[in-house]
Parts: structure tokens; sequence; C-alpha cells
């Protein structure tokens, strides 16, 4: 019955820095529900950036957020999400703090551990053309870390980050960027033991766009390395002409278009002569 469409934000289905979608990006996902398909974001964002789209929340059947550490239905019924740990959060800030920007998302919001490298996050806004978020205390980092509210990090720095903790993984995402996650917890975990389970228990098992059977009907939209264990997930990948070049050899298409030229709408117009290519 369904194809899964999943489709990262920045980059990709809208400008990076932007909060609206192209009239002609969201005619083709509320085509695709139209169609009885499943139109899922999984953007690096927390919730509540990736709700500032303010189209989401009635043209799209789920969120993936904070790199993958949560999972959010808009019909608000209930959110499934992935902490990292108290005792981690403390390894975090006293290996890092004062080295690199510490950013940490919640639901409720990015937050920024006030220090003398603040500045540095606050220009690195600037060059992603975005608001910044909320600059805390320590002591409200460490209350959110005890309250399960920390679902994952960005360390901002101009300097290579290395990894100093064996329990996360940092992957370099743009210019002075680097996304921290729990190992294990990418933007294809909630794909995996989620969506890919539903469709394993065969509530949903559905066609490709030709009508053929497919034991994972996913097709997956990105731009960024860190959508790359989802293409890894999914039939079908989409990188655009504006990608990371990593993200574009990891996918199936390149599509010949750039994000700011409504990319995912050509493609999913032409999404049947794309696949006709590999079959």
């Amino acid at each position: 019955m369904y194809n899964f469409y999943f489709f990262d934000l920045d980059g990709t289905l809208v400008e990076k820095g932007s909060n609206e979608i192209s009239k002609e990006n969201l005619k083709v996902l509320k085509q695709l529900r139209k169609n009885n398909n499943l139109v899922i974001i999984n953007t690096g964002r927390d919730l509540k950036r990736a709700l500032a789209v303010k189209e989401l929340e009635d043209n799209v059947d789920y969120l993936i957020c904070s790199m993958g550490a949560l999972l959010y239905e808009t019909t608000g019924k209930w959110t499934k999400k992935i902490s990292v740990p108290c005792e981690l959060c403390k390894e975090v800030f006293d290996k890092y703090f004062g080295k690199v920007v510490i950013v940490y998302k919640t639901a409720d919001g990015e937050k920024i551990i006030d220090s003398d490298l603040t500045p540095i996050y606050l220009e690195n806004c600037k060059l992603e053309n975005r608001e910044p978020g909320q600059i805390v205390s320590t002591e409200t980092y460490f209350n959110d870390s005890k309250n399960e509210e920390i679902l994952n990090y960005v360390f901002v720095s101009k300097e290579p980050v290395a990894s100093l903790i064996s329990d996360l993984d940092i992957t370099k995402s743009y210019d002075y960027g680097n996304d921290v996650n729990i190992k294990g917890v990418d933007k294809s975990y909630f794909i995996k033991e989620y969506f890919l389970n539903w469709l394993d228990a065969g509530i949903s098992l559905g066609k490709d766009p030709l009508g053929d059977p497919l034991h994972h009907p996913c097709i997956a939209f990105g731009d960024g390395e860190n959508d790359i264990p989802t293409f890894k997930v999914c039939d079908y990948s989409f990188s655009l002409l504006d990608s990371n070049s990593k993200a574009q050899e990891n996918s199936t298409f390149i599509i010949p278009k750039k994000a700011s030229e409504n990319g995912v709408a050509y493609a999913i117009k032409k999404l049947n002569k794309f696949i006709k290519e590999v079959k």
C-alpha cells in the first residue's frame, strides 16, 4: 500500500537556514500523501526548529529529529526518543568544555553551554543563515542531562575535533559543525527500528513506483554525509547537484538540480524515469 519517503530538510527540501518549503516541493509532498504514501522528515534539526517550518505538521506523517534521536508523529500523539545518559553528558563536559562550543539538542530546542568560545557558534549561525539557539548556564545543562532531555550534540569548532569518548560518534557536517551522537544512533536508527520492522511485520508491505513488490519500499532524499546511513537502508536514494560529494557517491541517483531549484520536486515528478535506469 505505502512507499515510505524520507526527506532531509536543510539543503534538500528547503534551502539551508530557511523555514519555508517552496510551492513546488510542497505540492509533491501533498501528492505523495494523497497517493497513500508515508512522508517522513529526517533532519538533524531539533524538533522545535523543525516545526518552525510551519507546513510540516499538516503535510507530513512523522518527523525524525536530532540526528535520529527523536521520532515524532505529527498528530502529536506520541514521541519516541533516545537520550544521552547522564554520565556520558558529564564526560562530554569534562573532555570538551573550553575546547569546542558544546551545542546540545532537546525536544524544546537547541541550547549552547555558555563559554568563552560562544562567539564561534554565533559566527557559525551567520554562515548558516539561521537563528541561534538558547545560550544556557552549566547548571541548566546538567539539569537537562539528569532529566534525560539531551538527545545529541553539535560541536562547533574551526579546528578538527578529535573523538575522545568511545561511546560517541563524531561526523563533520559542515564548515564549523560536527554532529555528535551516541554510537549506533544516526538518521537511519528509527527507520531500522520502527519503519522497517513495521514493514517486516506485514502491516504495510508495499510496491515501488513501478509496481514491483519490495521488501522495504523506502526512498530517501538528502544532501550531507549524515544522510549516508539513511541512503544505505533505503531502496533508492537521491542527492542533489550541490550536495556533499560523499553523499553523492553513496546515493543511487544525483538529481541534476539544486535545492534552490526545487530538486526534490523535479526528482519525484520523474521518479519512474530515474528508477528505470537501475532496473
